[in-house]
């Protein structure tokens, strides 16, 4: 009898997928040499994406607190993370995200960033499903890991 996977399941699995996929895009990235600034940005646009995306829907106020609580959640892990978000109350500061990402190292960036990212999914999944969070952001996400990807293949020496 061939294994069955539920539909709660094969979404849950490509919702994984989707934030490995991005992550591992910011981790290729960092081993590629691209310093904590270029892993900002990429994150920061991250967070434009799904603060564009999810505003009109949820409010500027809800996303807002679920990025508070999402960094408070990964605080111990990222101590360097918990400042920027302090006078977060109606919009994503993401000045503060940019800095303090970009005074580290592009490894740690990208770990940090993609933990943020993460908790924040996880979060939003929490609160309506992991389904519409899926329709909400996976295509954010999965365009993010593509620019990284395309970004990466078009920085290759193409020399004979």
């Amino acid at each position: 009898m061939p294994f069955a996977v539920d539909s709660l399941s094969k979404t849950s699995l490509s919702k994984t997928m989707t934030m490995i996929g991005f992550a591992a895009a910011l981790v290729r990235r960092a081993d590629d040499g691209a310093d904590a600034t270029a892993i900002a940005d990429a994150i920061v646009v991250a967070w434009q994406e799904i603060d564009a995306a999810l505003s009109p829907i949820i409010g500027q106020r809800a996303v807002a607190a679920l990025y508070r609580r999402g960094l408070s959640i990964i605080g111990q892990d990222y101590p360097w993370l918990s400042d920027t978000h302090e006078d977060v109350a109606t919009l994503l500061d993401r000045e503060a995200m940019r800095s303090a990402l970009a005074q580290q190292s592009g490894a740690e960036a990208a770990a940090g960033g993609a933990a943020a990212l993460q908790a924040f999914h996880d979060l939003l999944a929490g609160l309506i499903g992991p389904g519409l969070t899926e329709r909400l952001l996976g295509s954010i996400l999965e365009n993010l890991e593509r620019s990284e990807n395309l970004e990466r293949s078009s920085n290759r020496d193409i020399s004979p």
